[in-house]
């Protein structure tokens, strides 16, 4: 099969509210044959291949840039980031809240067969540090660099993840599972009210703010590199993307 950078394959085989995006430029495939909520993105640039076979709440995300491979057989809430730049290997057959994040450099390979909150974080370079100040299950992971703050008050498998390195701050007053994630450089906020499985992805650069206020399986993503805007007061299945690059704001208040 042969892809350009504007003529992508994607296969999409699910029943129920399952979305697949791929924004790579070469050689970037994505199959997804989950059965409901299984979300697939692939923003890698070159042989870059994600499967998903989950079944229910199963995400999988590759921003890897050469030969990166996710696979992801999990049950339910089985998630798995790859952000290595070579031959960066990821397995996790976990079946109940099994995270595995990899974001090292070359020939880094993490296996979890974990059953229940089994985590494996390999941050490999130098100065790592976890803290985990929970109550229950709930994770928070600091490995910014500088004026970097992170606070949980979830009840239930609630996982904050923040790499931005300037004065970025991520608030999760979620219920269960609520997920956010902030890998903005400066000056990024992202506020998640959700009460089930609600997610917010800010990968903006600068001065990027995504709220999101739905209540459930409400997805906002936003890509965008400076004063993007994203709102979104959905309720159930909302799914709001910008991908613009200046000033551009989406509104979605079905």
């Amino acid at each position: 099969m042969i892809m350009t950078e504007e003529i992508l394959s994607v296969h999409d085989y699910d029943r129920r509210d399952c979305i697949v995006h791929d924004y790579g430029r070469r050689d970037c495939i994505v199959h997804d044959y989950g059965r409901r909520d299984c979300i697939v993105h692939d923003y890698g640039r070159r042989d870059c291949i994600v499967h998903d076979y989950g079944r229910r709440d199963c995400i999988v995300h590759d921003y890897g840039r050469r030969d990166c491979i996710v696979h992801d057989y999990g049950r339910r809430d089985c998630i798995v980031h790859d952000y290595g730049r070579r031959d960066s290997i990821v397995h996790d057959y976990g079946r109940r809240d099994s995270v595995v994040h990899d974001y090292g450099r070359r020939d880094s390979i993490i296996h979890d067969y974990g059953r229940r909150d089994s985590i494996v974080h390999d941050y490999g370079r130098r100065d790592s540090i976890v803290q985990d100040y929970d109550r229950r299950d709930s994770v928070v992971h600091d490995y910014f660099r500088r004026d970097s703050i992170v606070h949980d008050y979830g009840r239930r498998d609630s996982i904050v993840h923040d790499y931005g390195r300037r004065d970025s701050i991520v608030h999760d007053y979620g219920r269960r599972d609520s997920i956010v994630h902030d890998y903005g450089r400066r000056d990024s906020i992202v506020h998640d009210y959700g009460r089930r499985d609600s997610i917010v992805h800010d990968y903006g650069r600068r001065d990027s703010i995504v709220q999101d206020y739905d209540r459930r399986d409400s997805v906002v993503h936003d890509y965008f590199r400076r004063d993007c805007i994203v709102h979104d007061y959905g309720r159930r299945g909302c799914i709001a993307h910008d991908y613009d690059r200046r000033d551009s704001v989406v509104h979605d208040l079905d």
